[in-house]
């Protein structure tokens, strides 16, 4: 339920920049959020600052936000667009299609009841972060060959 807190996800790239503005998202400070000019990457004993780089088709900043009402600021707009929300709903596992192997759906419950539903689409979207539970029922794990980055925050 909104407004919820989440570890992860202040911190938004050019590109995710981008994505906001096309959806017709206030990006200004007004609206609450801060623009940064790049990355700063410390591993391994190595400091690097990056700046974001100038691209055509990408603006030149990212953003910074609060994460307690972002997620809901982004559900409010898919709302908008036509989406339904459910809130207080635990995804619990995926529905396949016998003859393709595909997602057509997913098992949840919903409510402080745990009402058992269950939910159909044409295109299923796992959005549901690091701990994904629809990648891990559908066999699919992390890939130990590809590096793993941790964002780390402080509101002061």
């Amino acid at each position: 339920a909104f407004p919820r807190e989440k570890v992860c996800g202040d911190g938004l790239t050019p590109r995710a920049t981008k994505q906001l503005v096309s959806m017709g998202i206030d990006i200004s400070e007004e609206a609450g959020w801060l623009r940064n000019k790049g990355l700063r990457i410390i591993g391994g004993g190595v400091r690097l600052q990056l700046d974001w780089p100038d691209l055509a088709s990408y603006p030149d900043y990212g953003l910074v936000r609060k994460r307690d009402d972002f997620d809901e600021q982004l559900a409010r707009q898919a709302q908008k667009a036509g989406a339904r929300l459910h809130e207080r709903c635990n995804v619990g596992a995926p529905i396949r299609d016998e003859r393709t192997g595909r997602i057509t759906g997913v098992e949840a419950k919903i409510g402080e009841e745990k009402t058992p539903v269950t939910f159909h689409a044409p295109l299923v979207v796992a959005a549901d972060g690091n701990s994904t539970r629809l990648s891990v029922a559908m066999g699919l794990h992390r890939r130990e060959d590809r590096p793993m980055g941790v964002a780390v925050r402080t509101y002061f």
